[in-house]
């Protein structure tokens, strides 16, 4: 098989569940790779408000627990213009919509007060430039001093002149880069054109460089896929370091690798004390690798703090807190813990 070859899809999810022990070793890869942007990150650092965001995002256990999200992650969309075999979104059961303006309104006027504490997330089981109205929301957010981490498969460097996405004052910018070439990552990345986000990236990054901005940081994220050796993925760093500020991996998680598998893994979730996710329709998942299967609220009818304290949130948190999963089934099938 070749590297990046996506017919491991359809294979037995229990033949492609990783040993715990090759599990841990594949951690161990992706944060051995992604050191040096970590080091970037403490970098970059203004402030104590940033300081404490950043210490409280790695390790939100040695701190009291938040009052307010530390990372607010919102899907503006679940459309997408991709077909990812490894994607969670090619077993979404959801249909497919926008979140509406007055919902994102109400978003940015509940965060705005937490804003030095908290970073906005847009991503999603779609493509968030996809939404008919982004370039209000973006405008939105500019206006009220909002600056986003902003994921993308490269389309949004098509839809809107490089000029324009950097008026938007975005603090992050993480384009998805899967495959380790032209012919892996058009399969992987199915709707996608290798040559064209070289270029296209290429361009934002001159054009930064030439108008004298600082931000958006560009990010290249890539997944690591099972057959993907250290020196395939040192040379995709290589390859792909010239056109961006920095690269980081992320381990394959596929929906058809643990569905119905438990784990003996007891690993307290970080996310469930630091991150708070939003999906298009307003629901907020019980976590954000729960995908659907359920909700703890409505933003429609609460806030997100009241949705952040809520019992069965932080029952969650105390089952993690205590390394007893038996209340919550679906954290023990979960790669993360």
């Amino acid at each position: 098989m070749s590297a990046g070859d996506p017919s491991h899809a359809k294979r037995d999810p229990k033949e492609m569940l990783p040993t715990p022990g090759k599990l841990a070793r594949r951690r161990l890869k992706q944060r051995l790779f992604s050191i040096p942007e970590y080091l970037r990150e403490i970098s970059l650092v203004r402030g104590k408000d940033d300081l404490y965001r950043w210490i409280y995002f790695k390790f939100p256990y040695a701190f009291p627990l938040a009052d307010f999200p530390t990372r607010l992650t919102i899907e503006l969309t679940n459309a997408c213009n991709f077909k990812c075999p490894h994607c969670w979104r090619e077993v979404m059961d959801r249909k497919v919509g926008f979140m509406e303006e007055d919902l994102f309104n109400k978003i940015v006027h509940e965060l705005k007060p937490h804003k030095a504490r908290t970073d906005l997330k847009i991503i999603g089981l779609g493509e968030p430039c996809l939404h008919p109205h982004f370039r209000e929301f973006m405008g939105l957010l500019r206006h009220n001093s909002v600056s986003p981490l902003l994921y993308t498969n490269g389309t949004l460097l098509r839809l809107f002149s490089h000029e324009e996405i950097l008026d938007w004052n975005i603090q992050r910018l993480v384009v998805s880069i899967d495959g380790l070439d032209a012919r892996s990552y058009e399969r992987l990345r199915a709707g996608g054109k290798y040559e064209v986000v070289r270029k296209d990236l290429q361009r934002f990054y001159a054009t930064r460089k030439k108008l004298k901005f600082r931000a958006p940081e560009i990010e290249i994220r890539h997944v690591i896929m099972p057959d993907e050796t250290s020196k395939q993925l040192m040379q995709f760093k290589k390859d792909w370091k010239g056109l961006g500020d920095g690269v980081k991996f992320n381990y394959l998680a596929p929906p058809w690798a643990r569905e119905g598998v438990e784990s003996n893994s007891r690993s307290k979730c970080r996310d469930v004390r630091r991150e708070f996710y939003i999906e298009y329709d307003g629901r907020s998942p019980l976590c954000g690798y729960a995908y659907g299967r359920e909700h703890i609220g409505d933003l429609h009818r609460e806030t997100i703090m009241q949705l952040w304290m809520a019992p069965r949130k932080q029952q969650l948190r105390d089952c993690h807190q205590r390394g007893n999963l038996d209340l919550v089934p679906l954290c023990k099938s979960c790669s993360h813990t």
